[in-house]
């Protein structure tokens, strides 16, 4: 079970044999939560059986039942005790997968043609989300957050998180001479220094740092990385960095000494000014649009114009949902009873068609939308 990234929203956007069954949960990180949190996702998952069983046979809903009812019982520890904020589970007779999420998020079950995404649309904002590189002259960790959480995700590219690991025997010697002048191999842990040792590599190990976070996580994910370091090794590493996504504004404390919560505090206190910038620059953008007739709120309109491509800004409400469904053909959109299953949410499914075609979606409060339909779309032309 992973935390969630845009390459597995895409997996979740190509088209899967149906019915695809869609789950989400809040979770508890600890506590009397954990213990209750199977039993709740048990009633959900007998949700989805009574949806299945309004259109499909036991040859198609068993095999789906019995994983999610074994991968999430009440005894996998391993599963229920390494919790986040939320669950989101996935399942089609093609497709499996959970993601943990650092969001609360309602419970929901769906079953449909199609998995409904809208509430990871949200948490993938990348407005809204953001990375903390924490660096030390020894040390690295990644963090990813948002508003209300930040954790340790896995750096990848890196061989290891010291700059012992990254250079070896540069910079920790292998062997040592004990009082008998015998060669003694150094302990596998990394020794204690004192802050000048390793200082000769000080910029090699920031290149090092500076090149895989860019390579394989800001470029890809488009998130502002925030810079946790003492206010030093700010200076020497963005005075190397390349990184396109470093944010001016660091956090100038050395991470390994302070709780992980003021560090999520200080990051969230310079992200949240782009978060409210960029939401207010795109309702702007929709006003002016609207008064050169080149947006649309209309439900049934803006998905058929998605399906077109012709939107190329889609902002959407955060909790509003349209039963109904865009033909994959012949692009024409229909209201339907969210209660069958082969009924989807026509603003989930407009969405899902906006990003395909290259648009951008934001999903954002309902007391910040520009109309009271649940969509506002931007055009192309």
């Amino acid at each position: 079970m992973n935390t969630f990234t845009i390459d597995a929203l895409n997996q979740l956007l190509t088209p899967h044999q149906a019915p695809c069954i869609s789950i989400y949960m809040p979770t508890a990180r600890g506590g009397a939560g954990v213990l209750e949190d199977p039993r709740r996702f048990k009633d959900m998952v007998d949700k989805a059986e009574a949806q299945l069983r309004q259109g499909y046979g036991p040859g198609v809903i068993n095999p789906l039942l019995e994983r999610l009812r074994n991968d999430f019982n009440a005894e996998r520890g391993d599963v229920w005790q390494h919790q986040l904020d939320g669950l989101a589970v996935f399942a089609s007779p093609d497709y499996f997968n959970a993601v943990r999420l650092q969001r609360k998020t309602p419970e929901y079950v769906e079953v449909a043609d199609s998995f409904h995404v809208k509430p990871l649309m949200r948490y993938l904002q990348t407005a809204g989300r953001y990375h903390v590189l924490c660096l030390t002259r020894k040390d690295v960790r990644l963090l990813e957050g948002n508003r209300d959480a930040l954790d340790e995700i896995e750096l990848l590219g890196l061989a290891g998180k010291t700059i012992y690991e990254a250079f070896g025997e540069e910079v920790n010697p292998p062997h040592a001479s004990n009082a008998r002048g015998e060669s003694k191999r150094a302990p596998d842990r990394p020794r204690q220094s004192t802050p000048e040792e390793g200082v000769p590599h000080l910029d090699r190990w920031f290149r090092m740092v500076d090149r895989v976070v860019w390579d394989n996580h800001s470029k890809v994910s488009g998130l502002p990385l925030i810079l946790c370091a003492l206010p030093e090794n700010q200076s020497a590493f963005r005075a190397i960095s390349k990184n396109q996504s470093l944010v001016a504004t660091g956090v100038n404390v050395d991470p390994n000494h302070v709780a992980l919560e003021r560090i999520r505090q200080e990051a969230w206190s310079i992200v949240e000014p782009y978060y409210h910038e960029r939401t207010k620059g795109l309702i702007d953008q929709f006003h002016v649009a609207k008064n050169w007739k080149a947006a649309g709120e209309d439900v049934k309109d803006v998905a058929e114009a998605a399906f077109q491509g012709r939107i190329a800004t889609l902002l959407v409400d955060a909790t509003k949902q349209v039963g109904g469904k865009l033909d994959p053909q012949s692009g024409r959109a229909e209201f339907g009873d969210l209660a069958r299953p082969d009924v989807d949410d026509l603003i989930d499914d407009t969405a899902e068609t906006v990003l395909k075609m290259g648009g951008q979606v934001m999903v954002i409060p309902p007391e910040l939308m520009p109309t009271d339909t649940g969509v506002a779309a931007i055009y192309r032309y």
